[in-house]
């Protein structure tokens, strides 16, 4: 992660926060592309890992924001929980595309 405070503050991303106790414990950013929404972002805190944020997050995207409209997300393609979550919402898997020797992320589309 290479990211600054600055660097994100110049995306066109529009991000989703979870709060637990008044503190950010997850979020997803995504950008509407055409007429395509795609997911840039999906983090949880390590300390909240496995309490639903994910899946929640998600959920809100796909009902209030991409409903109705094309959306596609990566994740790394040895990323299983994250390649599980998606397809409980039903992403289908893409391709896979090769960013660095050996490694690579995984499409996933939703329609």
């Amino acid at each position: 992660m290479k990211d600054t405070v600055d660097s994100i503050q110049q995306t066109n991303e529009v991000f989703l926060g979870y709060y637990h106790d008044e503190v950010l414990a997850g979020f997803l950013s995504y950008e509407l592309e055409e007429h395509t929404y795609s997911i840039c972002r999906l983090v949880v805190h390590p300390i909240h890992f496995r309490k639903g944020i994910a899946k929640a997050l998600l959920e809100y995207f796909l009902n209030h924001v991409g409903q109705n409209r094309h959306s596609q997300v990566s994740t790394g393609a040895k990323n299983e929980p994250a390649l599980r979550l998606y397809k409980q919402f039903e992403f289908k898997e893409v391709k896979d595309i090769e960013i660095a020797p050996d490694v690579y992320l995984t499409l996933l589309e939703k329609k």
